[in-house]
């Protein structure tokens, strides 16, 4: 049976102060109104919202795991209350207030949505985006902290023993008469439910912090706080404490002191629904330091007792991080670039990611595993063309690692080439043919090349703008050049990604005349037959001379003496003469040249290579 100090208790918490609207803005994420409602609320007709279960899912598992944090059973959710709570917040945002207090001048006001105001935690937040709602842990995180309020009400009445279950109201929207400002309010109903059976419970008391605790639940520039519950079996039997003649010591893991004042005691007032409670600052504290407590002499029931804990601001107790969502490229895409960049949207509560690309869908073989990715993004460099590639993403914190996304893949288009590599003429070449047959290296992932013949290293006055060449060399053809005069010449590779820097600029220079030729060529040669050049990749020229008028006959045969081409068979003038001889229709090797006139028979040998 409830006494009258319990009514009257009950009547305090009515005056409670509300909590005033701090943005905590490691906590504030992003949500729509989509997400948060199944039917929004509309302000203006004064008709609630209605919560979607996921988000009273995720309040419920939130508060049980703050007082599992603290060693306390957990609690289950009361949906009979639901309407009421509800009406309760809707009539905060509409009339741009909240309070415990309530009268009919309220906007949208009812008799249940006062109820709910009566005995509860409010929290109140001012923002500009509709679009960019708070977060709905953001107000248990705001109670918790609780700053400004030294009773420490709010956060008592989360981590309060007795608790059995409660309900949770949330409405966001304009406020009535207003336009442009938006006012999000939620309410924690904890009234008349605390009815924990507490039987099996180990404790005999309540602090925060305790043991191994997340520092985004406090300020430490704030105070803790310790209350007492020597009888298990009904809440309104632990007012008998008092803190007259407490003391508070603390020491680091060091075993220094730690300096502690501000004591502030809300003895036998029950706000929160906590019977007693005393607070404290602590200077200096850091996360990741273990801090021992001790605190004499507490009155409880006419006996002093002592008590002594510990706590560890870090963040082992950390929910593990929410999957990550990837985002680009889109699955299965394909044509991506050789150096793309992953990307994936953030993951709450996440520290860092891990990364794995691989080229099979099994990652028993990786090209990428990356576990300190500290961004949402991921560049890769030097993919090979045409080719799929697996990846995927994982998120970590203090609290563990998340599952893997799920497995995405893309696919890699062509790439530009590389600039070809000149073979031939070699740099700066002099005595080259007016039809010379210019070579480059093959180029990878080339389709065609591109050159270009030119009177001048600009390239403004060209001989030569040949393109579509599908072969590694070209053969300029006749007339295009002319005897004893430079030229310069480049190429470049072509595909259908584009197109590579040119190669570089070479110079050769043509011969004077056939009498040149002959002119120029090494003395171990003989003026009267010879070919150039030799060796040669494709086509040479043989030079000869006929000493008297009357039939010259020039043959070519390989190695085992057969012949493969008669280059000459015809009356001709005593002089200087030159033919071409094309070796593009015979395999590499050796071949011999015989010419064979009135004044005898001259030989020569000329190797084909390719």
């Amino acid at each position: 049976m409830k006494t009258n100090f319990y009514f009257f208790v009950k009547t305090i918490f009515i005056i409670i102060i509300i909590i005033s609207a701090i943005l905590l803005s490691n906590r504030l994420y992003s949500q729509s109104m989509e997400q948060i409602y199944d039917s929004q609320p509309n302000i203006t007709n004064c008709v609630p919202g209605i919560l979607k279960q996921n988000v009273i899912d995720s309040v419920v598992n939130y508060v049980n795991k703050i007082r599992g944090i603290n060693g306390l059973k957990p609690v289950t959710y009361d949906y009979s209350e639901n309407q009421m709570v509800q009406l309760g917040t809707l009539m905060m945002v509409a009339s741009g207030k909240i309070g415990h207090q309530t009268d009919p001048s309220w906007q949208c006001y009812t008799t249940e949505g006062a109820t709910a105001a009566s005995m509860c935690n409010i929290a109140g937040i001012t923002f500009s985006d509709i679009n960019n709602l708070p977060n709905t842990k953001t107000s248990i995180d705001m109670w918790m902290i609780d700053l400004t309020h030294p009773e420490m009400g709010h956060r008592l009445a989360i981590v309060n023993p007795f608790l059995d279950k409660f309900s949770f109201g949330r409405c966001d929207g304009t406020p009535k008469g207003q336009s442009s400002n938006y006012m999000n309010s939620c309410i924690f109903y904890w009234g008349d439910h605390l009815n924990q059976n507490l039987t099996d419970w180990n404790e005999d008391f309540v602090a925060v912090t305790y043991k191994d605790y997340p520092p985004d639940l406090f300020n430490k520039s704030w105070m803790l706080s310790f209350s007492v519950i020597f009888d298990k079996s009904n809440w309104n039997n632990n007012f008998n404490v008092t803190f007259n003649s407490t003391t508070i010591e603390m020491t680091a893991e060091n075993q220094q002191a730690i300096n502690v004042h501000g004591q502030y005691v809300d003895d036998q007032q029950g706000w929160g629904g906590m019977p007693n409670c005393i607070a404290w600052y602590a200077d200096g504290l850091q996360n990741n330091n273990r801090y021992n407590v001790t605190i004499k002499n507490v009155n409880v029931n006419g006996t002093l007792k002592n008590y002594t804990y510990w706590f560890n601001l870090n963040n082992s107790t950390m929910d593990k991080p929410d999957n990550p969502v990837l985002f680009m490229p889109p699955d299965n895409a394909t044509d991506v670039s050789s150096s793309p960049q992953l990307q994936w949207n953030p993951a709450q509560r996440a520290y860092t990611y891990r990364i794995i690309v691989s080229k099979v869908s099994n990652f028993t073989t990786y090209i990428v595993d990356d576990d300190n990715v500290t961004n949402y993004s991921y560049s890769l460099a030097g993919l090979e063309p045409n080719t799929k590639y697996y990846w995927k993403v994982s998120a970590k914190n203090e609290g563990g690692e998340s599952g893997w996304s799920p497995v995405w893949s893309f696919t890699t288009g062509n790439v530009a080439p590389e600039a070809p590599v000149q073979v031939y003429p070699g740099p700066a070449q002099d005595s080259l043919s007016v039809t010379p047959k210019l070579i480059w290296n093959e180029v990878l992932y080339a389709d065609s090349y591109k050159l270009q013949v030119a009177n001048s290293n600009e390239f403004i006055e060209l001989v030569v703008d040949e393109s579509g060449i599908t072969d590694t060399s070209y053969t300029v053809p006749a007339g295009k050049l002319y005897h004893d005069r430079n030229y310069f010449w480049r190429v470049k590779s072509v595909n259908t990604i584009g197109e590579s820097i040119w190669s570089g600029k070479r110079r050769f220079r043509t011969l004077d005349s056939i009498t040149s030729v002959i002119e120029i060529l090494p003395g171990i040669y003989s003026t009267k037959l010879n070919n150039y050049p030799n060796p040669f990749t494709g086509k040479t020229n043989i030079v000869f001379h006929v000493q008297n008028n009357g039939l010259v006959l020039l043959k070519v045969f390989n190695s085992l003496g057969m012949e493969v081409s008669t280059l000459v068979n015809s009356r001709m003038d005593a002089g200087n003469y030159m033919v071409e001889f094309d070796g593009n229709t015979v395999p590499s090797g050796t071949y011999y040249y015989k010419l064979i006139s009135s004044s005898g028979i001259e030989s020569g040998k000329m190797t084909l290579v390719r």
